[in-house]
């Protein structure tokens, strides 16, 4: 009797163990991918090599997910002055492990057409999570 006691025992405890387990998957799949956060941003004038100015756009992005991320696009929205969008240019963010903070960027040159229309004080971003 004492035997069927002790089987009987450790087959819901193995079983307890398994069941845990599954919840565990169940809750990783309920992150909040909202709390991917923009943490700052600069925009500054750079020269290339031969002398010719253009706008580079970097800023740090964090994951306080709880999870890592593997792909986060980053929109950079240009707009004028009159607050009508003009141009959205995207960046990249690979592979962000959770509270990781990692940096973005971009540039736009004069010689694009949006370039001398941007309000450069304007300049807005969504965060974009594609893929955990």
């Amino acid at each position: 009797m004492e035997k069927k006691i002790i089987i009987v025992t450790a087959i819901l405890l193995i079983n307890t163990i398994i069941l845990c387990g599954c919840n565990q998957e169940i809750s990783e799949k309920q992150v909040d991918l909202t709390k991917v956060e923009l943490v700052n941003y600069t925009v500054e004038i750079v020269k290339d090599l031969v002398g010719e100015e253009y706008k580079k756009i970097s800023g740090f992005v964090r994951n306080n997910a709880g999870i890592k991320i593997n792909k986060i696009i980053v929109k950079v929205k240009f707009y004028d002055i009159n607050n009508n969008s003009i141009k959205i240019k995207n960046a990249y963010i690979f592979d962000l492990a959770n509270k990781d903070t990692k940096e973005f960027s971009t540039v736009s040159h004069p010689a694009n057409d949006y370039y001398h229309k941007v309000d450069w004080n304007n300049i807005k971003f969504e965060l974009i999570v594609e893929d955990t």
